[in-house]
């Protein structure tokens, strides 16, 4: 369901990624085991793919330089 909202609306996209989405994504991911953990650990990744994907304000490191050191 998630992914159908975020994939339907850029605004979307940019108000979960700034409530911690990807945060509480990654936590869900390492929880089920990483990513060989199943069908979970799959639904939260294609989210993160639908947060990131054609939205660029998205792929923005917030701290640009721990980015890249």
């Amino acid at each position: 369901m998630v992914q159908t909202l975020v994939a339907q609306s850029p605004d979307t996209q940019k108000v979960l990624a700034f409530e911690g989405a990807f945060e509480k994504l990654f936590n869900i991911v390492q929880q089920e085991g990483g990513i060989e953990g199943g069908i979970v650990s799959q639904g939260a990744l294609a989210c993160v793919d639908g947060l990131l994907r054609f939205n660029t304000s998205n792929q923005v490191c917030p701290l640009y330089e721990s980015c890249f050191s």
